[in-house]
């Protein structure tokens, strides 16, 4: 049903949010607040800032979350900038 396809939509993008939030916390050490904030601004805006970091560390970084995001089967793009 209708009602059922707008269930589900919004239980991938809930899952979808609280997946990026706990990939904040755990790899780039953001507390719940700047990681909820941060998620916000991804939505909102299309993009947010996440750190400033070594260019080896973001590297590595990225490369972690990318393969959780992965594993776990939900869509993620990262990218570093100089």
């Amino acid at each position: 049903s209708r009602a059922e396809s707008r269930f589900q939509m919004l239980s991938f993008f809930l899952h979808l949010c609280f997946q990026i939030v706990l990939k904040l916390i755990q790899v780039f050490f953001k507390s719940p607040k700047d990681a909820e904030f941060i998620m916000l601004t991804i939505h909102n805006d299309g993009q947010a800032v996440v750190g400033s970091y070594t260019y080896d560390i973001a590297a590595s970084k990225i490369a972690k979350v990318r393969k959780m995001a992965q594993n776990e089967g939900f869509p993620l793009k990262l990218t570093i900038q100089k």
